[in-house]
């Protein structure tokens, strides 16, 4: 990930007009972009680019038929010329992992949009009469005018979650543009609003469509090796996180029976037996003929770990499992440039435990579920936590509730 920062500061009232909108170097001027990303100009627009997007020979080829040219074609080229043609809104149709700030200096306007799903992460300090924008939380803590304030939101948060939701971040007036939004400065009026350009839930109210098993089966199929495809199309080496559970067995079976290209695999286990499931993955590995590097953290792993995970976070995080993977990650960096995982296939297959226990619920009549459901408002959660220490107990019970009160699996699933 290229490093993407900049400082739009209103205070200087000599900084308006256009020949100075757009400054790189030097860090005076109504909007600065600080080194790193690369830059696009073409006309009135200024863009400036971190990432990748999947699909932008279709958007290449589209505009060749309206008569773009391209320098380079890089990605950050096309979404720079595909802005200039049909807007920003076409920033909703990339696919891919990205950050893209768009100076439109005809509109005196400024445009900073984080990808759909949140892999990039973006971060912006408000203050009086400025903002400054990074995609790393140590250029803000570098910046002259930030005060460093814990956020008490943010706190709370972490201790209910172990993680720090969006829009917040650990720091008071930090915050995350949150995924699939962007920032829209009007820079003659010397404000900005936060505005959504996709929305996965859209997702769940599409129209349910009839398919048989083998039809379900098939285009999963096609999805799955479609997503391995563009991700790793443009990489020399690719790595695959392998645990030897379902999600990342049957991308690893994917990828061994369609990509021409070697396929290696990074599992870490554990000196622990209960804890240490490498020999599925071995398993798994030998089946699909794997380059399979296999690493034990241990105590000593997880010590050396720490500062990587601080590096790589930069705020409080509580997911134990990250430990491992950084570790791994760590020592293959040299050798791998693209690494993929199996996050997310409990969420969308229900490949996890809860499939069985849904069930096993839904063999109970629904009024006697709905029932039992209304038993949870008889407890407090205040009650619960002063007993035990529990996390995210609201969230939980109000879960329970949904799914017990459930017509059928698909509804327990969503919830």
């Amino acid at each position: 990930m290229k490093k993407i920062s900049g400082f739009l500061d209103y205070r200087n009232k000599n900084s308006y007009s256009k020949e100075r909108y757009f400054i790189h170097k030097i860090r005076e001027g109504i909007v600065g972009f600080d080194k790193g990303g690369d830059i696009f100009r073409f006309g009135y627009l200024y863009v400036l680019f971190s990432g990748e997007i999947y699909n932008s020979e279709f958007f290449k080829e589209k505009l060749s038929l309206y008569g773009y040219s391209f320098n380079e074609g890089s990605d950050g080229e096309v979404a720079l010329k595909a802005i200039h043609k049909w807007g920003e809104d076409i920033v909703s149709k990339f696919d891919g992992d990205f950050q893209i700030a768009v100076l439109n200096t005809l509109e005196e306007r400024l445009c900073i949009f984080r990808d759909k799903i949140g892999i990039m992460p973006f971060y912006y300090l408000t203050g009086d009469n400025f903002v400054f924008f990074s995609n790393e939380i140590k250029d803000i803590l570098n910046f002259e005018d930030f005060q460093k304030e814990i956020s008490k939101e943010a706190l709370a948060l972490y201790m209910s979650f172990s993680y720090i939701l969006e829009p917040f971040s650990i720091w008071k007036n930090v915050y995350k543009i949150q995924a699939g939004n962007y920032l829209d400065f009007d820079l003659k009026k010397k404000t900005f609003e936060q505005k959504r350009y996709f929305d996965v839930a859209y997702i769940y109210n599409l129209p349910y469509v009839e398919l048989s098993e083998k039809d379900i089966i098939n285009e999963a199929e096609k999805l799955l090796v479609k997503s391995i495809e563009k991700r790793t199309k443009n990489s020399k080496s690719t790595a695959l996180l392998l645990s030897g559970g379902y999600d990342s067995s049957t991308l690893a079976a994917l990828f061994g029976k369609y990509s021409k290209k070697p396929l290696y695999t990074i599992t870490i286990g554990f000196e622990e037996k209960k804890y240490d499931e490498s020999v599925y993955a071995r398993y798994i590995s030998k089946a699909v003929g794997s380059f399979h590097h296999e690493f034990i953290f241990t105590p000593k792993a997880m010590r050396d770990s720490i500062s990587l995970f601080v590096k790589a976070y930069e705020e409080p995080f509580g997911d134990k499992a990250a430990f491992g993977t950084i570790y791994g990650l760590d020592i293959v960096k040299n050798e791998i440039d693209t690494v993929c995982g199996g996050d997310g296939g409990d969420e969308v297959f229900g490949t996890g435990d809860d499939i069985e226990k849904f069930r096993l619920f839904k063999r109970i009549p629904s009024s006697l579920r709905t029932t039992f459901a209304k038993t949870f408002d008889l407890f407090s959660p205040n009650e619960i936590i002063n007993k035990k220490s529990f996390k995210n107990i609201f969230t939980k019970i109000e879960k329970a509730q949904n799914i017990l009160k459930s017509e059928n699996i698909s509804q327990m699933l969503k919830h």
